[in-house]
């Protein structure tokens, strides 16, 4: 509450319980409501964090999406290796009942993760990343907030023999044309997803990425989590610059931008 300075413990797990928190979400209109995605469903806190409640009952929720104008529609990621379930799940009334979203998207027979990011030009736009546990099973692309999807033209593999682990996704901020994948290496697509390539300098980073985030300020500014630590590139992908001198760390996996 005094800006990092000090912490006390909120949605408490003891280690022995190996569970853990993969998203955080704040509700940007009623800042009191927080969703986290974790091992065990979706907790909803209308307090600040103060106290939870489980509003989805299902393991291995990995992403979260929440729309930014229509506060009370939520998206969760659900499933990894081992999972009993998988698939894209939507809430209408904020966290109180959710539904699995078809029409378009694949059957309840992947194995890896699945990433979400909304459209921050067009809150009714979506896209979802779908592995299985070592390959791609497709990208998809809603326009009426996940009620239909469609595969994108010109899949490529992105995910490779890491579709359980490495992510990454990322539209730019002033142009949603463009987007940028991760897996274990970097795609980009210029065409709203379609026909998403390698870039030309993707081994300038490490391999094995775990999160893309752009800067709001500056479009074409993105910082890429991997394996081998921080990357940023200055234009959208097309060069890179290390980050990590003097960065006491090896692994980057969870990150965000103010």
């Amino acid at each position: 509450l005094d800006g990092g300075i000090t912490w006390i413990p909120s949605l408490n797990w003891l280690y022995e319980q190996t569970r853990g928190v993969w998203e955080i979400r704040i509700n940007p209109l009623r800042t009191s409501t927080v969703y986290a995605a974790t091992t065990e469903g979706v907790y909803r806190s209308l307090d600040a964090g103060n106290s939870w409640q489980q509003v989805l009952n299902q393991q291995m929720v990995m992403d979260l999406a929440l729309d930014p104008v229509d506060t009370s529609t939520i998206y969760a990621a659900v499933g990894n290796a081992g999972s009993p379930a998988h698939g894209v799940f939507r809430s209408t009334d904020g966290g109180d009942t959710w539904s699995r979203l078809s029409n378009g998207l694949p059957p309840d027979t992947t194995s890896g993760r699945i990433q979400l990011r909304i459209n921050q030009l067009n809150h009714r736009s979506l896209i979802a990343v779908v592995g299985r546990i070592y390959e791609t099973v497709g990208i998809y692309k809603s326009y009426d907030q996940g009620s239909s999807w469609n595969s994108i033209t010109g899949l490529t593999e992105i995910l490779s023999y890491q579709g359980w682990f490495s992510n990454g996704l990322c539209y730019k901020a002033a142009d949603t044309t463009q987007l940028l994948f991760g897996g274990v290496w970097l795609y980009r697509s210029d065409l709203s997803g379609n026909f998403p390539q390698q870039v030309n300098n993707t081994y300038d980073i490490h391999p094995d990425l775990h999160g893309i985030h752009a800067n709001p300020a500056a479009p074409e500014k993105v910082y890429i989590l991997t394996d081998g630590g921080l990357f940023r590139s200055d234009d959208f992908g097309d060069h890179f610059e290390d980050c990590n001198s003097g960065y006491v760390t090896t692994q980057a996996y969870i990150g965000s931008v103010s």
